[in-house]
């Protein structure tokens, strides 16, 4: 995204947000950002010089959440990924921060390594809204992660299945539904077919990623 640029600061690493002058802060979400420390997002401090504005985000020993996905995942810590960013937002609603605002990005989400947890950017710009959904943003996340080979990833299809689910789900049904998926113990393997309400696709695991599983024949005759 335009107007990004990294910045070190002694030990310290930036991300920096540059505004054009045809920008302008909202003002209402720059307080609450300066003013609570809101769980999962990135809180930044707002400065100018001259004429120039500038807003800068502290990312020191955390990394793009893209780089993050490079690696396999396994269930533990793709439902962790999940829960970290989903409860995040929900914790934006408490401070009544607009969604739209946080950038849905994979360069721009970031991940402390040690905690498995994410951290958000928030951009209080008036003339930015974020154009991709949770649910596109999501899918679009599990479409490029690779899947660790030797457990049972039913739990990948069942994820799925809830976010194309037809009507709005909210955060608070989502949030319920990765800590299932996350507690599930000594899953039996998938079967081909339908169980219930979920599709479990035996062979998922062999594609070794989504993108590779959707070209499949298997995913093509569903």
């Amino acid at each position: 995204m335009s107007g990004f640029a990294y910045e070190n600061q002694g030990a310290e690493t930036m991300l920096v947000y540059h505004l054009n002058r045809e920008e302008h802060l909202d003002e209402f979400s720059k307080g609450m950002l300066q003013e609570n420390e809101i769980a999962g997002v990135i809180k930044p401090s707002f400065t100018q010089k001259d004429t120039e504005r500038y807003i800068k985000y502290p990312v020191t020993s955390k990394i793009p959440l893209k780089d993050f996905l490079a690696g396999e995942m396994d269930r533990k810590t793709v439902m962790k990924t999940f829960l970290s960013i989903t409860g995040a937002m929900k914790e934006m609603e408490e401070y009544m921060l607009d969604r739209e605002k946080i950038l849905m990005d994979p360069a721009f989400i970031f991940v402390d390594i040690r905690k498995k947890e994410t951290s958000l950017v928030y951009l209080p710009v008036d003339e930015f809204s974020e154009g991709v959904s949770i649910k596109e943003f999501f899918l679009r996340m599990l479409s490029h992660m690779r899947f660790l080979m030797d457990e049972d990833v039913s739990y990948v299809a069942k994820l799925i299945h809830f976010l194309n689910q037809p009507g709005p789900w909210e955060l608070d049904a989502l949030k319920r539904y990765l800590e299932t998926l996350m507690n599930e113990e000594n899953a039996q393997k998938p079967v081909w077919g339908n169980t219930g309400s979920t599709r479990e696709y035996r062979n998922l695991g062999e594609y070794r990623n989504l993108e590779k599983y959707r070209n499949s024949e298997e995913y093509r005759n569903l």
